[in-house]
């Protein structure tokens, strides 16, 4: 039985040179990471001879740690002691590591320099020295650490490096066997030899004994083994192959080697030895240089013969020499210039290679001679950007034909490639086979049978008929920019088949056959597609379809959340949402049926769903066929057919066709555009989970369904909640019963240009929250309109309304009231102000009103007036008690103001904003400012303006005193005339430092915490002092200097300073801090 390894480290070193500082150092941080270490002056006892404990201790030591230093070959001691280190050091339980402390790895290796001085004291010993010499040399060839080329000679670093790398070392031997299983790692080892790791096929092991004897944890210690055996090899392909890849890349290619990716990578993250971060794997560098030696440690200088190749110039080295040999298990290769010949060639005696992974710059054509050279047929994944060769190699020999077999080849990509033939008969265990962007492909073979193949991906080929033969696991087929693509055969039953993507391909008709599991499927641009079979339910777990720029198709998206976790009801009330948008459009001709009399139409549709359905809704979409021809009773037929509608937006001349709409039993919202029609079918009255009706320019519509208050009747709590007439331009009145439309909350009869009264039971409608008359020819509103207790917005835009109900005041609960263009229109009864919830209030143009009423200020709660083409030219005492408010009118009556003194100063003290025009708003400076008003009483501004050209402002912002008068928040936009005066806070970017009209700072330190202003600002001699503070982070100084308003204007290069310096002055303001006095205010001569 071999002696058991009690030990994890052996330090061997010369005292003199490095017991009192390097190797003790290097001792105590290994005892510090838990690393039982021998170090001969702590661990040998007194009375023993020191020669057996030490060869005791170099045995029972997993790993030995050797420090070169000058006077280490002087020592007879320590180079016995290397001799055995060396002796186990070639078994597989132990690893040696040399340490070039003060001396160079040549210099052990020739026994030079200081070495050599060294050795010369062992002259007479010829027997030993020769022994010796050759043991130094062993030793320094063996991969280790040089302090002189290592953290730039930090012994520090220098010594934490070796620390984590044996510690990681350690983990990696170790196999998670637990220490007090004694005997496991014997029993174990005789196991393993059983189970033929490598082997393709299956085995059963029993272990047999009595109860008890520990058959389920030898068991549960060979598994945890195996794994770590798969986790270390997995580590290994990370460190030299894979850091950097994306995770499900290096899944893909671990899987293909035959290991347990997922579960390899999750032990690997969670033993830090590799991160990953937005799916990407990690590594630190400190263990890809561990990673790196491990493998080749045992062999440093043969490269030919470790199992990763990576370094481009070995890699070259070796091939062009034909050096390969059977250790070798994984290539990576990138390089810009290669002759692909002699690469191919360099492969044939790495017989186990089972990864290879190459790109560069391969651009010529090349054929394989007769006797071409083949890929190693251990080979799993073969990844080759811009393949070269117009196939795969073939082997020939002697008499007899025999093509190259690829068995064991799970994943092939050469994409970009130069392929014109590619025959799959090379490689019948493929899973999966990318062939993007391969625009020279002419033939793809599939043998008859492809049963492990689960994804194919070929895009931009020249392939005219693909036949997939029997596939059963393919999940994805991949076929995009098809162009030559006529045909595609594909088995009739692809029962994992999930995403189908055919673009801009040729073919004319596609059967799906059985595809179950279909979840996607993208046909863009298949202009000549006419035929898309479907077997009955097989399109049950469809999510997404594109059908764009097929015939029929302008173009189709549908999608539906993937959520399969939910559970499928087909019952109305739970159902799932189903959505379709449908816009047709008119042909004269059908390319594919230029003779046809049947109507031709092209359809624009989005169809989404918020789960799958168990129902036939795609089927029915496309029974209606691919060309344009369309019988319009089978298409009605086929859109009544989508049993789980809950939306439909349909722009369509044969809305009248459909008369059996009253089928799409759970429709919710119906939207009709653009038809030419003059009736709508009476079914719709029977669609009794109907909400939404809009119908939208049905300019030759001349009525509405008598039966529409139906809609009321049929279900209770599920009636008609909108209903939306826009431009029905031919409609004279409304169905008498609309008023049964109790539940009804929003009614618009916008653009009927023809309509001329409402119904006079108009209060029926209770619920009633918005009503919209705009453009229609109402005279008069009956009085039942007052009834309206929940209404809150009402549009009363008709220029033939010649009054208002007097009963106004009833309409407790109404915010917005709007009276455009009312030109006939002349009193504003006083019952409005009592109107406590109005907060807009909108008199455009109504040309003949002259006054508001005297309490128009009892409206506390209003918000915006609009009197801009009125003739009123004074405004009630009232309005002045109304903080806040922004009014917009004529220049006429702003002048007013501007001339009476008194009025103008009560203006200013009520807060109230008065604008010459609403024009004012169209300006996007004027937009920006007023969207920012903040403050309990809308008395302060925030603003931002630096994403405003010089040209913008220069054009936009003419008038000075009419910006600064924004800028202080005094809420007034006067005219370029004006006199008031300003005291203003701004920053240098247009922040806007917030003030009331008293000219105090509010909130700075809530809405402005990166101000920094300590300044001074005049208008005509500017006297500038402090620091400006930027967004950006950058500062700009001004201290102590006198400039003219003219010459800032001319020489600063900041268009939005201009306008700061000729308007403002800046109080003196420290951050987060309000101003406690205002320095005294120079008049200002000129705005």
């Amino acid at each position: 039985m071999a002696h058991p390894l009690t030990r994890a480290v052996f330090l061997s070193f010369r005292g003199e040179d490095t017991r009192t500082n390097f190797v003790d150092h290097l001792y105590h941080a290994l005892q510090q990471k838990s690393i039982h270490t021998y170090k001969d002056d702590e661990r040998i006892k007194k009375g023993k001879k020191i020669s057996d404990d030490l060869i005791g201790s170099i045995e029972d030591s997993k790993l030995y740690i050797i420090v070169f230093s000058k006077n280490y070959a002087s020592s007879s001691w320590c180079l016995d002691e290397l001799v055995k280190i060396m002796e186990c050091h070639g078994t597989n339980d132990h690893t040696a590591y040399p340490v070039f402390y003060d001396v160079e790895p040549s210099e052990v290796r020739k026994q030079s320099g200081a070495v050599a001085e060294a050795f010369a004291k062992h002259e007479k010993e010829e027997s030993a020295g020769k022994k010796w010499r050759e043991t130094l040399k062993e030793a320094a060839d063996l991969a280790g650490w040089e302090l002189k080329k290592t953290a730039d000679g930090h012994e520090a670093k220098f010594i934490q490096r070796i620390v984590e790398e044996i510690s990681l070392e350690l983990r990696s031997i170790s196999f998670n066997i637990d220490e007090k299983l004694i005997g496991m790692e014997t029993r174990i080892k005789n196991l393993v030899p059983s189970i033929g790791i490598g082997c393709d096929d299956v085995r059963m092991i029993g272990i047999k004994g009595m109860g008890g004897a520990g058959k389920t944890t030898l068991a549960r210690a060979l598994f945890d083994q195996l794994s770590f055996r798969h986790c270390k090899e997995i580590f290994l392909d990370v460190a030299c192959i894979m850091k950097g890849w994306q995770k499900d890349d290096a899944i893909k290619a671990l899987k293909s080697c035959g290991f347990h990716a997922r579960n390899g990578l999750r032990v690997l993250q969670q033993k830090s030895l590799i991160t990953i971060n937005y799916d990407y794997l990690g590594m630190h560098d400190h263990i890809v240089e561990m990673g790196r030696n491990i493998v080749r440690r045992w062999l440093p200088n043969k490269p030919h013969k470790h199992s990763r190749l990576w370094k481009i110039d070995e890699i070259k080295d070796i091939l062009a020499n034909d050096l390969g040999t059977k250790a070798t298990r994984c290539i990576r290769f990138h390089s810009k210039k290669f002759n692909p010949h002699i690469f191919i060639k360099g492969l044939r005696k790495m017989k186990e290679l089972r990864f290879l992974s190459v790109s560069g710059d391969c651009s010529s054509d090349y054929e394989f001679g007769i006797l071409g050279p083949d890929f190693p047929n251990a080979l799993r994944y073969l990844h080759w950007t811009s393949y070269p060769f117009r196939s795969l190699p073939t082997a020939f020999q002697a008499s007899n034909l025999k093509i190259m077999v690829l068995n064991k080849l799970k994943f092939l990509d050469l994409c970009c490639s130069m392929l014109r033939t590619l025959d799959l008969g090379l490689a019948p265990n493929l899973e999966e086979l990318i062939l993007v962007g391969c625009s020279y492909l002419e033939k793809l073979h599939f043998p008859s049978r492809c049963l492990n193949l689960r994804r194919l991906l070929l895009t931009d080929s020249k392939l005219r008929t693909l036949d997939v033969g029997l596939t059963p696991n393919l999940e994805k087929l991949d076929l995009e920019k098809s162009y030559y693509l006529e045909e595609l055969h594909m088995a009739n039953e692809c029962q994992k088949l999930a995403e189908l993507k055919i673009t801009h391909s040729n073919l004319k008709t596609l059967d799906l056959g059985m595809t179950p599991n279909l979840k996607k499927l993208h046909l863009k641009e298949c202009h000549k597609l006419v035929e898309l079979h479907t077997s009955i339910g097989c399109l049950k777990k469809l999510v997404h379809i594109d059908l764009s720029g097929c015939l029929r198709f302008r173009s189709f998206r549908f999608n539906i959340k993937d959520n399969t976790s939910c559970s499928v009801d087909e019952s109305v009330e739970v159902g799932p949402l189903a959505e379709l948008r449908l816009m047709v459009e008119s042909l004269e001709s059908c390319p594919l049926h230029p003779k046809s009399n049947v109507p031709k139409f092209r359809f624009d549709g989005v169809y989404k769903e918020d789960r799958p359905l168990l129902t036939r809704n795609l089927e029915m979409l496309f029974s209606v066929g691919m060309c344009a021809c369309t019988n319009l009773e089978t298409f009605s037929r086929s859109l009544c057919g989508l049993r789980r509608l809950r939306k439909l937006e349909l722009k369509a001349s044969f809305v009248e066709a459909i008369k059996d709409i009253d089928q799409l039993e759970p429709l919710e919202e119906l939207i009709l555009l653009a038809t030419r029609t003059n009736h709508l079918p009476d079914s719709i009255c029977k669609l009794k989970h109907l909400k939404f009706l809009k119908l939208v320019d049905l300019r030759l519509l001349e009525r509405l369904p008598e039966d529409l208050g139906q809609l009321e009747c049929l279900e209770e709590f599920k009636s008609l909640e909108k209903l939306t007439l826009s431009s029905a331009r031919m409609i004279r009145r409304l169905p008498a019963n609309i008023c049964m439309l109790k539940h009804l909350k929003s009614l618009k009869l916008i653009w009927c240009c023809l309509l001329e009264e409402l119904p006079k039971n108009l209060d029926l409608l209770e619920h009633l929250e918005e009503l919209d008359l705009s453009y229609t020819k109402i005279k008069q509103l009956p009085s039942s309109i007052c009834m309206l207790k929940h209404l809150k917005s009402l549009d009363i835009s008709c220029s033939l309304l010649e009054k208002l109900p007097e009963d106004l005041d009833q309409l407790e609960c109404l915010e917005v009231l709007s009276l455009w263009t009312c030109e006939f229109l002349q009193d504003i009864p006083n019952s409005i102000c009592e109107m406590k919830c109005l907060k807009y209030f909108y008199l455009q143009d109504c040309i003949r009103v002259e006054k508001l009423p005297e309490e128009f200020g009892r409206l506390e709660c209003l918000e915006v007036l609009n009197i801009e083409g009125t003739s009123i030219s004074h405004l009630p005492q009232s309005i002045l008690s109304l903080k806040g408010l922004h009014i917009f009118g004529s220049t006429e009556l702003l002048q007013s103001y501007d001339g009476n003194p008194k009025m103008r100063n009560d203006v200013l003290r009520s807060g109230v904003m008065i604008m010459r025009s609403s024009k004012d708003l169209e300006n996007p400076v004027h937009k920006e400012l007023l969207s920012q008003l903040t403050g309990t009483m809308k008395e302060h501004i925030y603003l931002h303006l630096g994403h405003l050209p010089p040209e913008a402002l220069k054009k936009r912002l003419p008038c000075f005193s009419g910006i600064a008068a924004i800028f202080g928040s005094l809420l007034v936009l006067m005219l370029q005339r004006s006199q008031f005066q300003f005291c203003l806070t701004v920053h240098y970017n247009m922040g806007g430092i917030p003030t009331n009209y008293h000219e105090r700072i509010l909130y700075l330190k809530k809405l402005y915490p990166i101000i920094e202003v300590k300044y001074y600002l005049y208008i005509d001699d500017i006297t500038i002092n402090g620091t400006e503070q930027y967004d950006r982070g950058c500062s700009k100084e001004y201290t102590g200097h006198t400039r003219s308003t003219l010459g800032v204007l001319q020489s600063d290069p900041n268009p939005i300073h201009h306008f700061v310096c000729a308007c403002v002055r800046v109080l003196c303001c420290v951050e987060g801090q309000q101003t406690q006095g205002i320095p005294d205010r120079p008049k200002v001569s000129r705005a």
